[in-house]
């Protein structure tokens, strides 16, 4: 739709955040997403921009993130992890069912069912298994059959990058069968992408190819932060809790996340990404 004699000034703003994912009781980090998406896409995006010479982008990392990234870089590990290392005929009923609930957890048109034995594996499950057939679904499940669905969960969060190692690109090819072995194969190639992630977008940027963006600390909405109230001027009918108003927290998520961004990158961000893009105008006499 555009004439061949017009160019477009496009500016991409790659906006790399996840929540906090650690009990505050127990310590443990409950979900795997950090760990799955640092060394997949936001890996991928890195390598993709140095391969570019003419790509230029803007990134946004919440500081929560870079936390996280760095609890697996120091050797940490989450819920999913542990439960890919216990050898699949030790399992319990109540492992076996998380791993039937849980570790089928991707997109299944993209990912999953080009994957033959993953497919497989997900078939035997039932695509849409009900509340009360958990206990049926693990017993028809064989202890390769765990092996393999343990393995083949976090193989295909990999990308591109992990994809042009041998021993993953191996493991891709040979697709079911599975050793103990391979679990620990796969979460040492995740373990030294993370590790490599925020040299690399740091490189990138010393390079003048990445932008720095800043984000509050933990990533809040701001405006819902300041007051909660804000929420009815798009929707005054909303049905709210009891009133949120903590202007000050948001000035203190806002100087804490930048600290933090500096103290990574070794330079203050160029910019600032509110979360879900959300601003709210500054009231007059406002410090921040």
């Amino acid at each position: 739709w555009l004439s061949s004699n017009k160019t477009v000034d496009l500016a991409f703003l790659w906006r790399m955040h996840q929540p906090w994912y650690r009990d505050p009781t127990s310590d443990e980090v409950l979900l795997p997403w950090v760990r799955l998406h640092a060394a997949s896409s936001y890996t991928d995006m890195a390598s993709h921009l140095a391969d570019h010479d003419v790509a230029r982008a803007t990134v946004s990392f919440s500081p929560v993130l870079l936390d996280q990234i760095d609890h697996y870089r120091d050797g940490g590990d989450d819920v999913y992890v542990d439960l890919t290392l216990r050898p699949a005929d030790e399992l319990t009923m109540e492992e076996r069912t998380f791993l039937l609930r849980r570790f089928f957890s991707t997109h299944w048109q993209r990912v999953l069912l080009p994957v033959p034995r993953y497919r497989e594996l997900l078939d035997l499950r039932g695509r849409d298994t009900p509340q009360d057939g958990w206990e049926t679904a693990h017993q028809r499940f064989t202890p390769d059959d765990m092996r393999d669905l343990q393995v083949l969960f976090n193989l295909v969060w990999l990308g591109t990058t992990a994809a042009s190692d041998d021993a993953i690109r191996a493991l891709q090819e040979r697709g079911r069968d599975y050793t103990e072995n391979d679990k620990v194969v796969v979460l040492d190639k995740q373990r030294e992408l993370i590790a490599g992630l925020v040299p690399t977008w740091k490189a990138l940027q010393a390079a003048g190819k990445v932008e720095l963006a800043g984000a509050p600390y933990y990533h809040p909405v701001l405006p819902l932060l300041i007051d909660s109230d804000t929420a009815r001027r798009p929707m005054p009918k909303i049905n709210l809790p009891d009133r949120f108003a903590h202007q000050d927290d948001a000035g203190r998520q806002i100087g804490a996340g930048l600290a933090r961004l500096e103290q990574v990158f070794g330079q203050p961000p160029a910019g600032f990404w509110p979360p879900q893009a959300a601003a709210r105008p500054t009231r007059p006499g406002s410090a921040w």
